[in-house]
């Protein structure tokens, strides 16, 4: 790529080299992530963002821009995907920049803030190299697919690199962002604590309940709220989100050979969202082979599009062989491909807010489900947790409704439990039946 045309492109993505910093692409802050991000920078010279394309990764750098900015930082923002067919070397970006300002990189300090970096192939070498060449530079690279850039970091940048994964909006970011200000209960299965928790929100329970039902139904991508159209909203989950997502971030880095089957695979996972499944009786009814099933969706599990959840047994043994759970990465997304269930859609919400707080608990985290006679939605274990979480979407729990938990509990000698009710709040000898729209708020 010639210099001059990379050095306009940067002046035109950064527009805060030459005036104000424009404020209308920072969004609502999320300043849970920008911290961890910081924070992050404070130990590694390398920092990957990583979550479902249209999460909020872009926008993150930019509210990150803001902060660096404000301590006369050096930043550099750089979209790959804008550039990455014209561009040879990743150093071309940094001799641009050294052209433009003047500035020996060697000496000086600067961030670069490199979007969607698994456009570039072998981005992971080239960084590693000017980390070892003393250049004084940061960097933060974010990226759409899990696998790939773990894959590419662990071939180069073993030590030298730390990641931070994004979400699209919990339950208690879409509330603030939509004026609603509560105050976080904290996941802590202590009945004098949550009891207190809940009645403070009691007051605005009406209110949080009903936007459990808009949360469900449109899901948490940030640009709901520039949109606030249902049916265009409808048209931009499918043709931009779910499309792009297939198609760039997994059909182009994978050399996906079959796209329309994994698109079907999508549509299926959408429509079977927190339901179990086995490898041939999917590979069945999408007329194609057990060993592309299970390929294709760890593919789909790698741009966060869904999550398989193993079978919990004691020591691990036999999860292979039996049936697994599947659940799709964004209800909203879910919705619009498949049609709204509420049951189908909560017990969705509450497994995506477990994963991403279990992975932020634990590094090599693993979602589980549980079945044996009865059955538990969801098992999540952390260094510290042992806990069975079961999604019952009704009004009234009665005894038999916490089976699974207490049969898991029994079993696993864990003493605490989970039920996600409707509007029910009761502790009954160790399960906390928790509503719905409060037990999302925790997280």
């Amino acid at each position: 790529m010639k210099q001059e045309e990379l050095v306009a492109y940067l002046k035109e993505v950064n527009p805060w080299w030459s005036g104000a910093f424009p404020e209308s692409i920072l969004g609502t802050f999320r300043e849970e992530y920008v911290s961890k991000i910081r924070q992050a920078m404070k130990h590694r010279n390398i920092v990957a963002v990583l979550g479902l394309r249209r999460a909020g990764k872009t926008t993150l750098l930019f509210q990150l821009t803001k902060k660096l900015l404000g301590e006369s930082g050096r930043v550099v923002f750089c979209r790959i995907e804008d550039i990455y067919e014209g561009l040879d070397s990743l150093k071309e970006i940094i001799d641009a920049y050294e052209f433009l300002s003047g500035i020996d990189l060697k000496n000086e300090d600067a961030v670069f803030l490199l979007d969607e970096i698994q456009y570039f192939e072998k981005w992971q070498i080239e960084l590693k190299r000017f980390v070892d060449s003393g250049y004084k530079i940061r960097f933060v690279v974010s990226g759409s697919s899990k696998i790939q850039i773990y894959k590419d970091a662990s071939e180069s940048l073993v030590g030298r690199i730390s990641f931070v994964e994004v979400a699209p909006l919990s339950f208690f970011e879409f509330a603030s962002f939509s004026g609603i200000s509560v105050k976080k209960p904290a996941f802590a299965l202590d009945e004098k604590s949550l009891r207190h928790s809940y009645y403070e929100l009691a007051t605005k329970r009406n209110k949080l309940h009903s936007l459990l039902d808009e949360y469900l139904e449109v899901g948490g991508f940030p640009e709901w709220f520039k949109v606030k159209d249902r049916l265009r909203w409808k048209d931009i989950v499918l043709n931009e989100y779910l499309a792009l997502t297939i198609f760039k971030d997994i059909v182009r880095l994978f050399k996906i050979k079959n796209p329309l089957l994994i698109q079907k695979l999508a549509k299926d996972a959408a429509a079977n969202s927190a339901e179990r499944f086995n490898y041939s009786g999917m590979a069945k009814r999408l007329d194609t082979d057990r060993e592309t099933i299970r390929l294709y969706l760890t593919y789909l599990s790698s741009s966060r599009l869904c999550h398989v959840l193993d079978p919990y047994t004691r020591g691990g043994k036999l999860r292979e062989k039996r049936e697994k759970k599947l659940v799709f990465g964004e209800t909203g997304m879910k919705n619009a491909i498949a049609g709204p269930d509420k049951p189908r859609d909560v017990e969705t919400a509450v497994a995506l807010h477990l994963i991403h707080y279990g992975h932020n608990e634990k590094v090599f985290f693993t979602p589980f489900y549980w079945r044996n006679g009865s059955e538990v939605d969801f098992v999540l274990e952390t260094d510290e947790l042992l806990v069975p979480i079961e999604t019952k979407y009704q009004s009234g729990i009665s005894e038999s409704d916490l089976a699974g938990v207490r049969g898991f509990m029994a079993e696993f000698r864990c003493k605490q439990g989970v039920v996600v009710s409707r509007d029910s709040f009761d502790v009954k000898g160790g399960v906390f039946v928790l509503p719905a729209w409060f037990f999302l708020l925790m997280f």
